[in-house]
């Protein structure tokens, strides 16, 4: 994965910033009503811009993401 941290001054000027976070991944898989639901939440470090993270899960996933319930704030989130 690549991540990338910004900090932006009062000013309204941003900057890349060196990343050290614990950022939460999620996974998702399908529930009995057929439904996506979370199966795999886990906060995992993030000390680079590439990041590379194995997990074991017991169920087929349909789909994975870094920060699934958007804690952190993401000024290009649409």
């Amino acid at each position: 994965m690549t991540t990338k941290k910004y900090s932006i001054d009062s000013l309204g000027i941003k900057s890349e910033i060196t990343i050290n976070d614990w950022i939460d991944i999620g996974i998702y898989g399908t529930n009995k009503a057929g439904k996506d639901t979370l199966i795999y939440l886990k906060k995992h470090p993030f000390t680079k811009a590439e990041t590379s993270i194995k997990v074991l899960i017991d169920q087929k996933p349909t789909k994975a993401g870094i920060d699934p319930i958007q804690k952190l704030v993401d000024k290009n989130n649409t």
